[in-house]
């Protein structure tokens, strides 16, 4: 490596050497006492990239409630953690133009501590510029503040492959020490190729009595850290591969105050809490040609009145284009679109000026019925989270298949766990109704016949099991389907818990469609309910017949794959239909039939 831009600073022996681990796309900080921990400081050269960067989205918390159009709430615990992140006032709340997370000794949920953790997925996004904020950072023992970025869309997979960037992170048993890290599929401390993450640590002695400005300057070509405009450390891209430079994609803003964990240690009961973290600001500078859409990409069809943004200077303009069916309704010619939608999916776009500088981006729309979002892992794992706890081992990647596109999850288990969930693929926050029958599926195989993985649909805050079943799996790539019904409202989530077997397992095309309500005879049928309907042969080679003896006006039918989407679609009158979807996969699908006095929805299966 060119030693003009590497210098190797080897601080103290017993510095603490931080381990990154998530779960749930949480993360949690597994501290040993090591060696050493290696700063990497390169050249930090001169580049014209930063001259015109301008101010395009801040929030500086100026107003009496958390602004919930940039900001979501992230809820639960995290393993090796002592907290519990909530969404009240008591933890997240604005006060004097500052954002106060704050963390409390209380009981609640099963843990010991209360806290806050925010972030901008799907609200706003970023790819290169620099971003900072100005903090005050607390000291009680025990926690560890965080302001930090992760990919959107995680197209490189699931941690550490698809990157991570740590612009400020304070463990309080170090009560002056500043960390900047770096984490890629190469610099990571689980058998990084490269050796342990990039990074540096700063010196600064008055971080809980006085506000600070912490940043990066991300560009092409580096990642900067700064406290105060001044940097102190450096990464550069060796063009090399996205092992080493997975930092070519959008990433989005998390801050967070955790309580306990191997790294800052578990408080003792002395301590003085509550204790808060205070955000004066978050700024984000960029150039015009790095805007990017964030917003709903996995609506349902005739969805309302969903969101889309770009950050955009003060002075510019934008124009905004929709797809053929879905329609504006507020915000054309500003930075944010309220879209309703039809039954047509597309790209919405958007073309900004500024002064003489253009620049257009496109952001592709998938309109599904299922609440599965990026269920084929089309956007790579976005959505998705993993975790694989310490009392086993297993690798969990995103694969394509060979000369193709299509994308799916692979899991080696090389040591199984105590519990199924010890290894687990989780998407959480599904939105599912009371009095509501769901139709789940997916499709999975494994490198030796017989191996079996579970699944289970749950509560994703209280844990409640809503169904669950084990799968005993076949080398070829087969399709699983369940039915449940959900007697309560609840925020749900879809898992797969791998911990069970040793072997290689493989996931694709998970769906999750609500197909009766079971409160209400008029708004949605099955065959079972209404003798009228007959679909024929069921399953079938992909030739069916369809039998509507009792309705005699036009009707509309539409065909949707286990995924939600639409792959078929035709105005029919009279009571007999044949239709043809022998070139279709195999699998799940859903024929609706719709008229203007009712609706009619089956599965169908193409074997």
């Amino acid at each position: 490596m060119n030693r003009f831009f590497i210098r190797l600073l080897l601080i103290r022996m017993n510095l603490i050497l931080s381990l990154t681990i998530y779960h749930n796309v949480m993360k949690s900080l597994f501290v040993i006492r090591f060696l050493v921990f290696f700063l990497l400081i390169n050249s930090t050269g001169f580049s014209g990239y930063t001259q015109s960067w301008q101010l395009v989205w801040s929030d500086e918390f100026n107003e009496d409630v958390l602004n919930t159009g940039n900001w979501n709430f992230e809820q639960g615990t995290i393993a090796e953690h002592v907290h519990y992140y909530t969404n009240r006032i008591e933890n997240c709340q604005l006060s004097e133009g500052n954002l106060l997370i704050i963390a409390r000794r209380e009981s609640y949920m099963g843990q010991e501590y209360t806290s806050s953790k925010i972030n901008t997925i799907n609200k706003v996004e970023w790819k290169y510029g620099k971003i900072e904020a100005r903090m005050k950072i607390p000291n009680t023992p025990g926690l560890v503040s965080a302001f930090w970025m992760m990919p959107i869309n995680g197209i490189y997979g699931f941690w550490p492959n698809s990157g991570e960037i740590d612009i400020m992170e304070h463990p309080t048993h170090e009560p002056q020490n500043i960390y900047g890290t770096i984490h890629t599929g190469a610099y990571n401390l689980f058998g990084g190729s490269g050796g342990p993450p990039r990074g540096g640590i700063v010196s600064v002695p008055d971080l809980e009595y006085n506000y600070h400005t912490y940043s990066i300057e991300w560009t092409p070509d580096s990642i900067h850290h700064l406290i105060d405009g001044q940097r102190y450390c450096s990464f550069n891209n060796d063009y090399d591969s996205t092992d080493t430079w997975p930092f070519d994609q959008p990433f989005y803003i998390i801050l967070n105050l955790s309580v306990g964990g191997y790294w800052a240690g578990n408080p003792d009961p002395g301590d003085p809490y509550p204790d808060t973290l205070k955000v004066d600001y978050v700024r984000l500078y960029q150039n015009i040609e790095n805007l990017h859409i964030s917003g709903s990409d996995f609506p349902e069809y005739n969805a309302q009145n969903k969101v889309y943004r770009v950050p955009i200077p003060a002075e510019a303009t934008s124009l905004w284009s929709v797809p053929a069916g879905a329609t504006i309704t507020s915000g054309q010619n500003t930075n944010e679109i309220t879209v309703d939608w039809g039954d047509t999916e597309g790209v919405v776009s958007v073309e900004i000026v500024d002064g003489s500088d253009s620049y257009s981006a496109d952001y592709p729309v998938v309109l599904s019925y299922n609440k599965i979002k990026n269920g084929g892992f089309e956007r790579g794992i976005k959505y998705w989270s993993s975790g694989v706890a310490s009392s086993t081992d297993a690798l969990i990647t995103l694969e394509y298949d060979t000369g193709t596109e299509n994308k799916f999850i692979k899991t080696d288990v090389n040591a199984p766990g105590v519990v199924p969930w010890d290894i687990q693929i989780s998407q959480k926050e599904l939105e599912l109704e009371n009095g509501f029958q769901y139709e789940g599926s997916f499709k999975a195989k494994s490198i030796h016949n017989g191996s079996s993985i579970d699944m289970a649909i749950i509560n994703s805050q209280n844990y409640q099991l809503y169904y669950n079943h084990s799968y005993t799996l076949s080398e070829e790539w087969n399709i699983y389907s369940f039915e449940f019904a959900m007697t309560e409202d609840a925020s749900g989530a879809f898992n797969f818990d791998l911990a069970g077997d040793t072997g290689i397992f493989y996931i694709d095309d998970v769906s999750l469609v609500e197909i009766v309500d079971i409160q209400s005879d008029e708004s949605v049928k099955t065959s079972s309910e209404d003798p009228t309907e007959l679909v024929y042969p069921n399953p079938s080679n992909g030739h069916f017949t369809l039998q509507l003896l009792g309705l005699k006006e036009q009707y509309l039918i539409e065909i949707f794959d286990s995924l939600g989407q639409l792959v078929y679609s035709e105005e029919k009158s009279g009571s007999i239909h044949k239709f043809d979807l022998r070139e279709r996969e195999r699998g799940v699908y859903f024929i609706r039939i719709s008229s203007n006095t009712e609706q009619i929805i089956q599965k169908i299966i193409i074997q």
